[in-house]
């Protein structure tokens, strides 16, 4: 029997469905890569862009990934127990709803 009541899956749902549209188009918006200049300082801060844009599409994508576990979870009916069987508490995955453990 799960721990959390249908009212509160159904609210989980809606706030993991916004952020999964929202962190989509933060993906597609994001500069996979920048062109190169034809000076160094230009370059030097160029590829320094694109490391920053690269943790950060990773980062997205992790999260990305999660939302989408978390929404599968929700549809099987094991939503909001963590990958170690345990119950994930209300107030956790109301502060971040694709948790995936109760820390």
């Amino acid at each position: 029997m799960n721990h959390l009541d249908e009212e509160f899956i159904k609210k989980m749902k809606a706030r993991l469905e916004e952020e999964e549209a929202r962190l989509e188009e933060e993906l597609k918006n994001l500069p996979s890569h920048l062109e190169i200049g034809s000076r160094d300082d230009d370059n030097a801060l160029e590829a320094e862009e694109d490391d920053v844009n690269r943790g950060i599409r990773a980062r997205l994508e992790a999260d990305l990934e999660k939302i989408v576990e978390a929404l599968a979870k929700i549809e099987d009916g094991t939503y909001g127990i963590g990958t170690d069987g345990k119950a994930i508490p209300k107030e956790r995955l109301e502060a971040l709803p694709w948790a995936d453990a109760a820390i």
